[in-house]
């Protein structure tokens, strides 16, 4: 009996040791030897993260409606990579609101999520990416519908707001994927300032002197990762519903600047004329006056036409939407006589002026410059 004993027992001892030493052979050690173990710390890099998606629950979204989005990343092999930095980021009309900082790391199951919400109306980008190559990053463009609600503030303490300028390429032509507009700003006060916002209508200051009023500019950015050179040299947008009837302005053929853009990543800055100041009016470029019918947000499709090194045609296309409204640019600080007439008040700067009945419409000036 005791050697029936003794006998089991050298035999599960010699089953452990054994166990131990496949083990020991199999795990990751500074000696090297054997691939790491499920649970070394993963490294960041171009080829190790293999994807990042990101959805966002709720598309279309209402006006200062808030919905989730989430973002997942996976390895090269497909598994979920944990504890990675990502960052997320949106166009000016869309705000962050968790996390609050627009960074956060993923969980165990290479998942982060967050919530976002809509400013105002239009086709606008929310976008994140990882801390690695360039092509490791996910949009998505949310439709943001309705009205903006009075009172409404927008979350002003939340992240995003610094991505582009408010660009969807959903159904727009892009280039054969290789070809993107990736911002679309408007300059309205001379300079260099970009808003969505601009003033259509000039009005006197406090202290009798005109307004700053300036021609508005459109800045389109264009990324070129094709294997040519190319250039844009015309561009043309359209209106929706400019004049709140259901009908659209197309501006016909118009000349944009901005150079040649390299092959394989080049990025360039177009700019172009997109409403002419005259009288105190803005205009649809030479035709038609912004009267206060056309006040509020329009979305605007851009097109840009071009030619490759080879001489083949290029075409682009992006939208963004934009809000046209009799808005106060007069110089801060200056003070309103509180006994001029209700019609001439005006707001805080930058926030649009009380109505002061319909202004007229009209043909424009005679404008050749094509």
């Amino acid at each position: 009996m005791l050697n029936g004993r003794l006998t089991w027992k050298v035999l599960v001892l010699a089953l452990l040791a054994g166990s131990l030493w496949v083990f020991g052979c199999n795990s990751s050690g500074t000696g090297g030897g054997g691939p790491a173990d499920s649970g070394s710390q993963f490294v960041a890099s171009a080829d190790a993260a293999g994807t990042i998606s990101l959805e966002v629950k709720t598309n279309p979204l209402e006006v200062a409606e808030t919905s989730s989005f989430s973002v997942r990343v996976r390895d090269q092999n497909g598994s979920p990579v944990k504890q990675i930095k990502i960052s997320c980021d949106s166009e000016r009309e869309l705000a962050i609101i968790e996390p609050t900082t627009g960074v956060e790391m993923t969980d165990s199951h290479g998942h982060m999520s967050g919530v976002v919400g809509c400013r105002a109306p239009g086709s606008f980008q929310i976008g994140c990416r990882l801390p690695v190559g360039a092509n490791k990053r996910s949009f998505v463009s949310i439709h943001c519908v309705g009205d903006v609600p009075a009172g409404f503030t927008g979350w002003p303490n939340a992240a995003g707001g610094t991505l582009g300028g408010g660009v969807d390429t959903t159904g727009d032509d892009t280039g054969g994927f290789g070809v993107n507009i990736t911002g679309i700003a408007f300059i309205d006060q001379g300079g260099t300032d970009e808003s969505n916002t601009i003033d259509v209508l000039q009005d006197d200051c406090p202290d009798g002197s005109e307004e700053p009023f300036f021609d508005t500019q459109v800045k389109i950015t264009v990324v070129n990762n094709t294997a040519e050179d190319l250039e844009f040299n015309s561009y043309s947008y359209v209106v929706e519903n400019y004049d709140g009837k259901g009908s659209s302005f197309d501006s016909g053929s118009l000349n944009i600047s901005g150079g040649a853009i390299s092959a394989a990543g080049g990025e360039i800055s177009y700019q172009g004329l997109f409403l002419r100041a005259s009288d105190g009016r803005k205009y649809f470029y030479d035709k038609q006056v912004i009267n206060t019918g056309m006040y509020g947000f329009k979305n605007v499709r851009f097109t840009l036409y071009g030619r490759n090194s080879l001489g083949e045609g290029v075409k682009v296309s992006g939208s963004t939407s934009v809000s046209f409204n009799d808005y106060n640019n007069c110089p801060e600080g200056e003070e309103e006589d509180p006994e001029e007439d209700d019609e001439e008040a005006i707001g805080p700067q930058g926030a649009p002026r009380p109505p002061a009945g319909s202004q007229g419409g009209g043909d424009a000036p005679p404008f050749s410059t094509r």
